[in-house]
């Protein structure tokens, strides 16, 4: 019998030393190093500082104290299980038989069996779901070490656990938890994994946005990111001439009459033009956490795992850098709050310049905010903002001389109330002849 075209293509596959799992699949997570591209825009942003999670980073040996904890959260999360002992090992007998499936994930040249021999895989799934039920019902005690209720530790645990190579696949998680509900005999009350997942991290990078559900996800990274999005659809493909951006720096649109605020209310993504003003929300780049959360997601749209999203973080970091051309700008965009920065000038056009610089953008996601804008800035209803401002510049300069040439020091002052006075009373005496000159007959 012939040979099926599958197993055709696993001899060929052989051959040619191509693993399975390294074929790409729009169905499969995908977990991988970040290209060393992207990598260069701040080599720390992408690497775990307290929890390393999957197998990429399993072997830094500064993050080996962390496991201990891990350990904890594992007998914690049994605990509340009628049997724990039962639930241990249906749990260990689960992921023996899907842990391969899921390492499948991470790729070639990962250390796959040192991860797996030491039930790392699953201990490292239990930490997570322990660590989401706590913080969905804020069950976390001050001498815990992953204590929750402290801002620094919610933000470096969020951190950690969006970047891109830190990832667990989130089939395992829901694998875990359906193991977990089917030994107590009930669900979890007012308890959804998704949603536990988002609120945590918008409540610790403190990007407060209501959570929308989202099938299919494949691991943490990704449900935050497609609750980042903005509800905005217009996009449009970007040709070799790289149409997109503001055509004008931000001092230039503020010169023009069009105002730019802070807006409080939405998501960053999230920015919209209106009768002449642009709203932002503010972006934090003094926020190491929040910098390395931005640069994780442009990793991963840059690395073709959102199959079809329209590079909306890529677009918003592009947009950005058409705003920024010279420190004016800056200064400006701090004024407004748009930008938060403690450092500043180079540092922030470096940073936005770093990024454009590196990434690839195929899909753009603000052309008609664009357009409109430039529009604005053309219109007849800019060129009557541009006389305005010519004739306050013209006034002032006029004022400027007035107080430089009579209202300097106190004698200029008198001789040019002096000379007024003259000025007044000849202009009297002119008139007051003229009318004596008229009525005499």
């Amino acid at each position: 019998m012939e040979d099926s075209r599958e197993f055709q293509m696993k001899r060929i596959e052989s051959e040619l030393g191509i693993e399975r799992d390294c074929r790409d699949t729009p169905t499969k997570c995908k977990i991988h190093r970040v290209p060393s591209k992207l990598r260069k825009i701040k080599e720390d942003a992408y690497s775990p500082c307290m929890v390393s999670i999957g197998p990429l980073h399993s072997t830094n040996a500064d993050l080996q104290k962390m496991q201990e904890y891990k350990r904890h959260y594992v007998v914690y999360l049994l605990n509340r299980t009628p049997q724990p002992e039962k639930t241990w090992n249906d749990a260990k007998e689960a992921f023996h038989h899907l842990e391969t499936t899921y390492f499948e994930c991470y790729g070639s040249g990962t250390n796959e069996n040192l991860f797996l021999q030491d039930g790392s895989f699953l201990i490292d799934c239990c930490f997570i779901l322990e660590f989401f039920i706590r913080s969905s019902v804020n069950d976390f005690n001050y001498y815990d070490h992953m204590n929750v209720n402290n801002p620094f530790m919610a933000s470096a645990v969020a951190r950690d656990l969006l970047l891109f190579e830190n990832q667990i696949p989130f089939a395992a998680l829901r694998a875990l938890l359906d193991t977990i509900e089917n030994s107590m005999g009930e669900r979890f009350p007012n308890f959804s994994l998704t949603e536990s997942v988002y609120c945590f991290f918008t409540s610790s990078l403190r990007l407060y946005k209501k959570p929308k559900p989202i099938k299919n996800c494949r691991h943490l990274l990704e449900i935050f990111y497609y609750n980042s999005l903005s509800s905005v659809s217009v996009i449009r493909w970007v040709n070799g001439d790289g149409s997109f951006g503001f055509k004008h720096c931000a001092t230039e649109l503020v010169e023009a009459g069009i105002e730019i605020q802070n807006d409080m209310t939405s998501g960053f993504l999230d920015i919209t033009f209106d009768g002449g003003v642009i709203k932002f929300s503010e972006f934090r780049i003094r926020d190491e956490t929040m910098v390395s959360v931005f640069l994780n997601l442009i990793a991963y749209e840059q690395c073709g795992s959102t199959h079809g999203v329209c590079q909306q973080i890529s677009s918003y970091a592009m947009l950005m850098n058409s705003l920024i051309r010279s420190p004016k700008d800056i200064d400006l965009l701090c004024q407004k709050g748009i930008i938060i920065a403690s450092r500043i000038d180079n540092d922030v056009t470096d940073f936005f310049d770093s990024i454009c610089s590196k990434i690839v953008l195929s899909r753009f996601y603000y052309p008609r905010l664009c357009e409109q804008v430039n529009a604005y800035r053309d219109s007849a209803e800019w060129n009557r903002h541009k006389l305005k401002t010519s004739l306050l510049a013209r006034w002032s300069r006029y004022k400027a001389a007035l107080r430089n040439d009579y209202f300097s020091n106190p004698w200029r002052i008198i001789s040019f109330v002096a000379a007024f006075i003259l000025l007044v009373l000849t202009l009297l005496q002119t008139i007051y002849a003229t009318l004596s000159y008229n009525c005499s007959p």
